[in-house]
């Protein structure tokens, strides 16, 4: 799939996981690719949102060395059909591990 970027990203959590940890674990996100920090909660408007909904991809990491393991729902959602207004950024607060 090619995707566009966009600042709040394409890919979406159903709820706010516990930790940095568990959220780089559960969600097989690259250091590289968000450093931690900030979500995002969106309301879904009338009418709903087109949304695709899986399982995470493991994905290795550190030349090989890790596996980041993956497994939890996520849903992609195109970031055009976002209104921008709903876009605040909270801080997690999660501590560093």
């Amino acid at each position: 799939m090619v995707e566009a970027a966009y600042d709040d990203g394409g890919w979406w959590a159903l709820e706010l996981p516990k930790n940095k940890t568990g959220w780089r674990r559960d969600y097989a996100v690259k250091g590289s690719w968000n450093d931690n920090g900030y979500y995002v909660e969106y309301e879904v408007p009338e009418g709903g949102l087109k949304a695709w909904k899986g399982p995470a991809a493991g994905q290795e990491y550190a030349d090989g060395r890790f596996h980041l393991k993956g497994s939890k729902d996520q849903i992609f959602l195109d970031g055009k059909s976002l209104d921008p207004s709903q876009l605040q950024p909270k801080l997690t607060n999660w501590p560093e591990p």
